[in-house]
């Protein structure tokens, strides 16, 4: 399986970043991250999944029986995690200043990361949470679970213009597994999900250091790889969009005027920022049957203009 391509130097160039994911469908930034900061909160997940039972006491061995969701998801619902996701740290990642910065020079200069302090409860299990944490058990201990299947974000979110950073939480070279994109697979369309059993024809992935970044558009395939250590592979994902792009309902809690906008624990923090006023939503929940494909300002959709050829018509 080949290595990204660094984007770290143009990383503040637009049209660069523009132009290699409309090629690629990824962009990955060795770095990006302040090391310290991603470390410190590397540190206090697992102190919170410690104190839950997560590891046997005194080790980072892991205890048994491992801790996962029905039909391979996170475990939802586990206090340690749980605890982890509601966690400052966990919540601010997403409001990086760097981390920003890049989705602003990317998406554009409204881009905003979507909200995700929502509490599981009986009648919804699993919230609306754009930041998820992904705590990945070794595969002889959990051997299927379901971001190991090849899929696109757009089938969750219905949403075409929709982008997810991946961080790393810890080191996680090969052994580890972390997670693939099919490079220009973004192109193609929808596609169906299905096990990654070939990791050949345009995958790429790399040994992720902490600090590290992987975005991607809502129509790249993905998989995560393997875990084939002995220990538990920790990695965040975020989200973001712009406010031309609609945001669907479940999400709507992140902006002033909801019902729940008040109950956010984070408005005292100096990053935290509501969702814009300005955006359109859409009556939709997560994991609803996707609505059809429309056109990108980013990617090539099948039967839809080009952006490139948008961009490069003569103006009138």
């Amino acid at each position: 399986m080949q290595d990204f391509e660094d984007s770290s130097p143009i990383a503040s160039d637009r049209a660069a970043l523009r132009g290699r994911l409309r090629e690629d469908g990824y962009l990955f930034f060795r770095g990006l991250l302040d090391r310290e900061v991603v470390g410190a909160l590397a540190g206090q997940a697992l102190a919170v999944l410690t104190e839950h039972g997560w590891f046997e006491p005194g080790t980072r061995q892991l205890a048994l029986p491992p801790r996962k969701g029905e039909e391979g998801r996170s475990p939802h619902g586990d206090p340690g995690y749980e605890g982890t996701v509601a966690l400052d740290a966990f919540q601010g990642l997403s409001y990086d200043a760097g981390l920003r910065r890049l989705m602003r020079t990317l998406i554009g200069d409204d881009a905003f990361p979507l909200p995700s302090w929502a509490q599981r409860t009986a009648e919804n299990p699993y919230p609306a949470r754009a930041s998820v944490l992904r705590t990945v058990y070794p595969q002889s201990l959990v051997p299927v679970h379901n971001g190991m299947y090849e899929h696109q974000d757009y089938r969750v979110f219905g949403v075409v213009d929709m982008f997810t950073a991946w961080v790393p939480l810890i080191p996680i070279d090969r052994s580890m597994g972390g997670l693939a994109v099919r490079a220009g697979g973004h192109a193609n369309g929808l596609l169906t999900d299905r096990r990654l059993v070939d990791s050949g024809s345009g995958w790429r992935t790399t040994d992720y250091e902490v600090g590290d970044v992987l975005v991607f558009h809502a129509l790249t395939p993905h998989a995560a790889l393997p875990n084939n250590s002995d220990r538990l592979r920790l990695s965040a994902d975020t989200r973001f969009q712009s406010t031309k792009a609609p945001l669907v309902s479940a999400f709507a809690y992140g902006m002033r005027g909801s019902a729940d906008f008040f109950e956010t624990p984070f408005m005292s923090q100096e990053w935290w920022e509501p969702v814009p006023d300005t955006v359109r939503v859409v009556e939709r929940e997560l994991f609803e049957a996707e609505p059809p494909l429309t056109a990108s300002d980013f990617v090539p959709v099948p039967g839809f203009p080009d952006p490139a050829l948008l961009d490069a018509a003569p103006a009138h």
